[in-house]
């Protein structure tokens, strides 16, 4: 049952004391395309972002208000993953530069694909992949076995580690822990110190 719009639900969560939950969740109600069904009907171009902030300044002031606007303002429609936006948000707690997200790439041979989030100033590229890539509840390329989901993987890192000064891979566990994530972003030039 809907309760709330998409956008008030989306100031909801945004005003609420979490910064990463609440820009994980930002960030998927701003994504596109749209993959829901259901908001594919009500959002058929996606939540737009002066639609959350009317809705937030019609509440104006209210408790948390700081916080959500604060939210909006770094939620990115762009990120492919909740692991995505909690390593956004990683960066921002570490005061590393927020990267751009699902850079296209390409190489002699044609399109390499989309790197997760890319340092334009660094010429760095980070890709960001979570066991439900690979996994048999995968939401993509359910066709393909694994071991050929790796290889692809694999032969498309290798071709984005030619066309890049420096690339890395980044898994659930390097992002939540921040000294880890901090030693592996100084590694990859983007931070001064780890």
């Amino acid at each position: 049952m809907r309760v709330t719009s998409l956008e008030r639900t989306v100031v909801d969560v945004a005003s609420a004391p979490h910064f990463a939950r609440a820009v994980v969740m930002a960030d998927a109600a701003f994504q596109t395309p749209v993959r829901h069904p259901l908001r594919r009907k009500h959002y058929p171009d996606g939540l737009q972002l002066p639609a959350v902030r009317a809705v937030l300044e019609s509440l104006l002031p209210f408790p948390g208000s700081a916080r959500a606007g604060r939210v909006l303002e770094f939620s990115n429609g762009c990120a492919g993953s909740p692991l995505e936006s909690q390593f956004r948000v990683q960066c921002l707690a570490l005061g590393a530069p927020i990267p751009e997200l699902q850079v296209a790439f390409r190489d002699e041979d044609g399109f390499i694909g989309f790197a997760d989030a890319y340092w334009r100033e660094h010429d760095a590229a980070v890709e960001i992949d979570g066991r439900a890539k690979y996994g048999a509840d995968r939401q993509f390329q359910q066709d393909l076995a694994p071991e050929e989901i790796l290889w692809r993987e694999k032969l498309r890192g290798d071709r984005l580690s030619r066309v890049v000064r420096r690339f890395d891979r980044l898994t659930r566990e390097d992002i939540l822990d921040r000294r880890r994530l901090a030693g592996r972003l100084h590694r990859l030039g983007v931070m001064r110190r780890a």
